[in-house]
């Protein structure tokens, strides 16, 4: 007889089974994984998330992402921009009828969205992160990054297209002089 492995994964599935009592009911039967399921399962998952060629990863494609926790907007022209949880951020070209996601190279909470421009705008949030876009939203690149601080960043303002202030708790703030290429404290 072989014994499985004591530190195999195991996966819990709902199988309905009549009780002594009558009526039927639901118990929770546990499986052991064979490795390679578990292989395979973290290969696919790995897949849905997504990664960047330098291991950042991407915001999660949801089609619901319009109606997760969104926290803060702006109007970028005749558009509008939205920021929430998950790093999603959403697009309306059409006065908020029709939203779609942008690719954004981050998961964390996004607090907060400045454009200063139908083209230009920066978001911020957790893990003192900042992103800025050069095209209305469409693509973001993060521009600054400190998860090591613990910091969440909660606002974001600029005067014009190269200065500008993002503040969040505890006090914590940096500037920019240069359109977000690098930030100081």
């Amino acid at each position: 007889m072989r014994y499985p492995r004591r530190n195999a994964p195991e996966f819990v599935s709902p199988v309905s089974r009549p009780h002594r009592g009558g009526g039927g009911a639901t118990d929770c039967v546990r499986r052991r994984l064979p490795a390679g399921a578990v292989r395979i399962a973290a290969a696919i998952w790995i897949g849905i998330l997504g990664t960047t060629e330098a291991g950042a990863e991407f915001s999660v494609q949801a089609p619901l992402a319009v109606k997760s926790l969104l926290l803060d907007g702006a109007t970028a022209g005749s558009g509008h921009v939205a920021v929430g949880e998950r790093g999603h951020i959403i697009l309306s070209a059409d006065g908020g009828s029709d939203w779609v996601q942008a690719q954004v190279p981050t998961r964390v909470l996004l607090t907060a969205v400045h454009m200063h421009d139908e083209l230009t705008g920066w978001a911020v949030g957790h893990d003192a992160i900042i992103l800025r876009t050069t095209d209305g939203g469409g693509s973001w690149t993060m521009v600054h990054e400190a998860p090591e601080e613990d910091l969440p960043l909660l606002d974001v303002w600029f005067r014009d297209r190269l200065n500008g202030l993002a503040v969040g708790a505890y006090g914590y703030a940096v500037a920019t002089a240069d359109g977000g290429d690098s930030w100081t404290a």
